[in-house]
């Protein structure tokens, strides 16, 4: 079995992909030490699981402890940043239930991102995504109504259920290891110099005002076909941003930046939070509220837009509906398969193989005992009504 259990807790928007896309596609070398990292990408599935039926929490959890077991390596990781979503406690009862020989051989680790940083990232990544509509101002008063960025409280009750064993880093560039989120994780797991990555890069890269103004007219398109299109326009979203990052504006496009009073209202809103992290979290060394003075700096004197007829001409907003119309069906025709075709190819989780053919000699399995007063009660209703319909045949079968 595993030595170590890591896990890698996210949160969202600080290197997660880029970490999992790491440990994926084994961008590390270490003399004589070794990883098990047991999914094509990430364990987002797995987190998930915990708010799921039963049945599935057993079934995922089950299926990484056997995988664990099986494996010698150093280090066993799980990473998923839906733990962000999910009860510490609830996470505890898991380990305990499905992965008890580990309760003492464990470690776990969580980046959390300054605030605004944090917002302007999240409105961005939930845009693409479809999952809001709305313009920069519109989201933050949703955020503040929701305290979904207060962070303190969240992170203390980590610590209050696994103690010492849950570490806070901050998404600091200054206060990583070499100043990046990937080599920091791996110096967390196997301590400094113990790990050499080769061909990490960033993943998951912002997008442009005019591109985020593309996906929302995209996105407002889909929504018309209702409920059955949600996780087709966030796998849709998610990788078709990658592919726009990648492939850039000719003209750069317009960095997405937070207005000047936008930016003192939410550093206002959050400034309590920060402090207390700094105090309880990082021993009263300033990192979380300079962050905060230096988002406000960096804030813009005009608040930006993203609704799409501002940045797009009617040509091009046609396109996108056109764009949407063909999505929308291929969504609708075959869901489980959308997501697997838009997932790039290195990370596409291989399809179930079809169930075999019973043989020609095998035969068919007989009823269960509790259905056979059913199908009894079926089968007899069936040769009554046929009985009914030959008597009302028989004068015209004479003829």
């Amino acid at each position: 079995m595993v030595g170590e259990l890591i896990f890698h807790l996210g949160d969202c928007k600080t290197g997660t992909t880029s970490i999992q896309a790491a440990l994926a596609k084994r961008l590390w070398r270490a003399e004589g030490r070794s990883i098990s990292y047991n999914v094509p990408f990430n364990h987002i599935p797995m987190a998930r699981s915990l708010s799921a039926d039963p049945e599935e929490r057993r079934r995922r959890w089950m299926r990484e402890a056997e995988a664990l077991a099986r494996s010698g390596a150093d280090w066993g990781i799980v990473s998923a940043e839906h733990f962000e979503f999910v009860s510490p406690e609830h996470v505890r009862l898991a380990i305990e239930e499905f992965m008890p020989a580990w309760r003492d051989r464990l470690r776990l680790v969580a980046y959390v991102r300054p605030h605004l940083d944090r917002f302007l990232s999240t409105y961005a990544e939930r845009t693409k995504k479809g999952e809001i509509d709305l313009d920069p101002p519109a989201f933050a008063r949703q955020i503040l109504r929701r305290r979904r960025l207060h962070y303190h409280g969240r992170f203390t009750r980590w610590r209050e259920v696994f103690g010492d064993r849950f570490t806070l880093r901050p998404f600091v560039r200054e206060e990583l290891e070499d100043g990046d989120v990937v080599a920091d994780f791996f110096a967390f797991v196997g301590g400094r110099g113990t790990f050499r990555l080769e061909g990490a890069e960033p993943r998951n890269p912002s997008l442009s005002v005019e591109d985020l103004a593309m996906m929302r007219h995209i996105h407002r398109r889909l929504a018309e076909r209702g409920e059955g299109v949600v996780e087709g326009q966030r796998a849709f979203g998610w990788n078709f941003s990658e592919i726009l990052a990648r492939l850039g504006r000719p003209d750069g496009g317009t960095p997405l930046r937070l207005h000047a009073p936008l930016a003192r209202e939410l550093a206002e809103a959050w400034a309590e939070d920060a402090a207390l992290l700094d105090r309880d979290f990082f021993g009263g060394r300033a990192i979380m509220v300079p962050a905060l003075a230096h988002s406000v700096e960096r804030a813009i004197p005009e608040a930006q837009s993203t609704e799409p007829a501002l940045h797009h001409g009617p040509e091009a907003l046609r396109l996108f509906d056109c764009l949407a119309d063909l999505l929308g069906r291929m969504v609708e025709a075959d869901p489980p398969g959308f997501l697997r075709a838009v997932s790039s190819p290195e990370y596409r989780v291989p399809p179930l193989p079809p169930e075999p053919a019973p043989s020609e000699t095998e035969k068919p399995p007989a009823p269960a005992p509790a259905s056979r007063p059913l199908l009894g009660r079926a089968l007899g209703l069936a040769r009554r009504a046929l009985g009914r319909t030959r008597a009302r045949l028989a004068p015209f079968a004479q003829r």
